[in-house]
């Protein structure tokens, strides 16, 4: 007798259904990556004095502006 394998759709999403959703998630992603280089260059364009008046220090600029993603 043979057995055949049924993969309900919702438990394994298809390749292609993947990388649709995929890229349907592209620009929001780019423009994630965008808002954050813009903040981490405005913070890294502060003097020491101004980054700590906003209680930063230059080795802290990465883990603020990227801190949603490293928690």
């Amino acid at each position: 007798m043979a057995e055949t394998a049924f993969h309900s759709p919702a438990t394994a999403e298809s390749p292609l259904r993947q990388a649709l959703s995929g890229l349907l998630h592209l620009p929001t992603a780019f423009a994630d990556a965008h808002v954050r280089a813009r903040e981490f260059e405005r913070l890294s364009a502060l003097s020491d004095d101004a980054l700590a008046r906003k209680g930063l220090t230059r080795a802290e600029i990465a883990r603020t502006v990227f801190r949603d993603v490293l928690e």
